[in-house]
């Protein structure tokens, strides 16, 4: 296991995650994810290809999680900056500034279990229909440069997927730039 693991100091260091597995022959994709990796779905409405979320991000801005880490002790607001607060809702561990996490899930990050942050994942079975075109894996870098629209929009004019997932980094890089985010972005691209 990760936590047991004395190579690896987790205790204020962790990952989030987001897998996909297909079933080609039972037409449908068993899904996990824990952080705020997320997964769409691009899939065909007529001419266009419309974006579906599929996971859910596991973050304070959802009920649901913002409840669970309140009711375990956790300090639940946006980082302080010299402008005034700023930024998504983080959590904090009674007066100290740390562990200042964005996520309410991790691999990782002990440092907070104690204030409601697990480390289980949301897992789920999912049909696959003939309009499914294409599933998009990706760290939270990718989504806080571009919305799931764009994502799609970019993704269905490519036939490769490497392409896809290449140009996706560019333009959410540069879109974090614009934004003055300091984000790394991984994305995979699956056709299905």
């Amino acid at each position: 296991m990760l936590t047991e693991n004395p190579a690896i100091d987790t205790y204020m260091s962790g990952s989030t995650a987001a897998v996909v597995i297909i079933l080609h022959e039972d037409r449908c994709a068993l899904i996990a994810s824990v952080g705020d990796s997320r997964i769409i779905l691009g899939r065909r409405d007529g001419d266009d290809v419309v974006a579906e979320q599929i996971t859910t991000d596991h973050t304070c801005a959802d009920d649901e999680e913002l409840d669970r880490v309140t009711k375990n002790g956790a300090r639940v607001e946006q980082m302080l900056t010299e402008d005034g607060k700023d930024g998504p809702l983080r959590i904090y561990k009674g007066t100290l500034p740390y562990p200042g996490l964005v996520v309410t899930r991790s691999l990782g990050d002990t440092c907070a279990i104690k204030l409601g942050v697990l480390c289980d994942p949301e897992v789920f079975e999912r049909e696959l229909s003939k309009r499914d075109r294409f599933f998009i894996l990706a760290s939270d870098g990718l989504w806080d440069g571009l919305d799931n629209g764009q994502v799609v929009k970019v993704v269905d004019k490519y036939e490769s997927p490497q392409k896809a997932s290449e140009v996706l980094n560019r333009k959410a890089l540069k879109s974090l730039d614009a934004k003055a985010i300091d984000d790394n972005v991984t994305n995979v691209v699956v056709y299905l």
